[in-house]
């Protein structure tokens, strides 16, 4: 799979490559899926219970080579992956994995001290980080490195930042769960 240099989109024929830019669905899931405002402030506000953010992984890794041709440009495969689980009331809502190419880290070693804090928190507070891109898909298509845990049963959404040119990929699970909850807003 290769990514076109200049849109930073995937090259690979539609029929092989499960995102999509529009979401095909609407109600709960959509209003979760395609807002691009503070995920983990919008959980603690619609869920019941405690909210915890657990790390799986947090440090500097080789990223995987399907993380590597979703990126725009050219970047070094070294870099920083994040993997954590958001819970409510110890059931998995969100899992989410974070690659920043070495170059990304380089300029924000902030991100490395993330910690549980969330990663929305930082980027808002950052300012500096513009989300240029959403593509959303069924998480149950996904398989191999970016395969999300069977519990997150739901979608997935694949989101890309920029710090000027430097970019930041996220991609979030959700699970039914979550997605069928009514969304609650500040």
């Amino acid at each position: 799979m290769g990514a076109d240099q200049t849109s930073g989109q995937s090259t690979t024929s539609h029929d092989n490559n499960p995102w999509r830019a529009a979401l095909p669905m609407s109600g709960n899931a959509a209003d979760w899926l395609g807002d691009p405002g503070l995920l983990t402030d919008d959980v603690r506000r619609s869920c019941t219970g405690p909210l915890t953010l657990d790390i799986i992984h947090d440090g500097r890794a080789l990223l995987p080579d399907i993380v590597t041709a979703a990126l725009p440009g050219t970047f070094s495969n070294a870099g920083w992956h994040r993997e954590i689980s958001m819970r409510m009331n110890g059931v998995l809502v969100v899992h989410a994995r974070t690659f920043a190419p070495r170059e990304t880290l380089d300029a924000h070693p902030w991100l490395e001290a993330l910690g549980t804090n969330p990663l929305g928190h930082a980027l808002a507070k950052m300012g500096d980080a513009a989300r240029v891109d959403m593509q959303f898909c069924e998480s149950s298509v996904l398989q191999g490195e970016l395969a999300p845990p069977a519990t997150c049963d739901g979608w997935s959404r694949r989101s890309l930042f920029q710090f000027d040119t430097l970019p930041l990929l996220l991609f979030e699970h959700f699970t039914t769960a979550l997605l069928t909850q009514r969304r609650r807003r500040q």
